[in-house]
């Protein structure tokens, strides 16, 4: 299934396009050669890229085109697709069991602003101290 991530952190991307002329993988900018086989199947692969989040889109004949084994995600004003190159450290960002404080919304009355304001009471789960901060409304 396309697109893949290889040990090298290089994207590599297919589309069945048999009647195109050109196809390029185009990830960050960067717009790489695809190769046709046989059966009018186009594959190409990237640079090694950074770990995160990058966008790319397939350009056939000129036409930008989303690849059609990504997820679709929103973002620099329009839809596209999108891969996610694995850090290192991905246990770092893995979800873990671990202990989680309570944000609460309290208003009050501001003698000082004579008006109605929000605060956020954050509550860690140790010890029960209070770290306090006020947003306008």
């Amino acid at each position: 299934m396309f697109p893949q991530v290889n040990s090298q952190k290089r994207v590599r991307a297919s589309i069945s396009a048999p009647n195109a002329t050109k196809v390029h993988l185009d990830l960050g900018g960067v717009k790489y050669d695809m190769k046709k086989d046989s059966n009018g199947v186009w594959t190409g692969e990237s640079n090694p890229q950074d770990e995160g989040f990058h966008y790319y889109q397939l350009n056939i004949d000129g036409a930008s085109v989303p690849g059609p084994g990504s997820l679709y995600f929103y973002g620099a004003g329009r839809w596209g697709s999108g891969i996610e190159i694995p850090s290192e450290d991905q246990d770092f960002f893995a979800l873990k069991n671990v202990p989680h404080g309570l944000v609460s919304e309290n208003i009050y009355f501001s003698k000082l602003t004579n008006s109605f304001r929000r605060c956020f009471v954050y509550t860690p789960p140790w010890r029960g101290q209070t770290i306090m901060w006020l947003q306008n409304l």
